[in-house]
């Protein structure tokens, strides 16, 4: 019996394992997005869970401090983010221009 979810031809398993072995971290500007996702993806966990406790148990302590954390932590990203896009308009990285020196090399 065929599967459906299997792709209907070599060509676009081709496709797919070429686009998965394309990641690559060693840029710093892609470490630094992935590093903002984790931290808003903690931090909006944190927030919400700490609001759950607060307004369903009446947990005032717990989860007030879970909230804090997680909207420390969604200012800290803000922040962290606003900082990235400077460097970004600034031109940090940018890949930088070949020089006819490196050509001859």
């Amino acid at each position: 019996m065929k599967n459906p979810l299997t792709p209907a031809s070599e060509a676009a398993d081709d496709e797919q394992d070429a686009e998965e072995s394309n990641v690559d971290l060693s840029d710093p500007l892609q470490r630094q997005f992935v590093y903002l996702v984790v931290v808003f993806n903690v931090a909006v966990l944190a927030a919400a869970v700490g609001l759950m406790l607060l307004y369903f148990r009446g947990q005032l302590l717990l989860g007030g401090g879970v909230a804090l954390f997680g909207f420390a932590g969604l200012a800290y990203g803000l922040y962290t983010y606003r900082g990235v896009q400077r460097e970004i308009d600034a031109g940090v990285h940018d890949a930088p221009e070949e020089t006819d020196a490196d050509e001859s090399a």
